[in-house]
């Protein structure tokens, strides 16, 4: 009967650096495909932003360029990540440290530039709902002068029929 790969692993530790070597490769693969994504869009701006006025379109080429960024900087940490795990601390301690203190450091701007992003878009649609609110306001405003308009014209149609029919 044949092995599996896990049972060929010794220690805790050979499981954790698996463990930990693919999450970096998940992290690294959707970084890739975000930086794919955000750069299509602000390659083809006219294409996915259409319609939208020149306000709402600079919004969305700064949330793109944001969330490039984050991409860009997500595999950076990545690599730094496999760097860490894949250098011998022994041999080489000043290099792991520094890769590893990097890659906590850029996971920290990273933070922030997604609290950032994230803050932009609540600041954006509560703007675009106030907006909404204040346009439903007008309309119910303008419905309801509409319906007493409608009311008045229908009594004076029915007083006029009233006057008609006592002659």
């Amino acid at each position: 009967m044949p092995t599996l790969f896990l049972t060929t692993l010794r220690l805790p530790s050979e499981l954790r650096e698996l463990t930990t070597t693919l999450v970096v490769c998940v992290v690294v693969a959707f970084a890739a495909w975000q930086f794919r994504v955000q750069l299509d869009k602000l390659r083809h701006g006219d294409f996915y932003w259409r319609g939208l006025t020149a306000h709402g379109k600079r919004f969305y080429r700064r949330q793109a360029l944001r969330r490039l960024q984050i991409a860009c900087l997500a595999g950076v940490v990545g690599a730094l990540m496999l760097l860490g795990l894949f250098t011998s601390a022994h041999d080489h301690p000043k290099l792991v440290s520094c890769a590893w203190t990097l890659a906590i450091l850029l996971c920290l701007w990273i933070g922030a530039l997604a609290l950032v992003d994230a803050l932009a878009v609540w600041f954006s649609f509560e703007e675009e709902r106030q907006r909404r609110d204040a346009e439903k306001l007008a309309l119910e405003f303008k419905m309801k002068k509409f319906q007493e308009e409608s009311l008045r014209e229908c009594e004076a149609e029915r007083d006029a029929e009233e006057r008609d029919a006592e002659r």
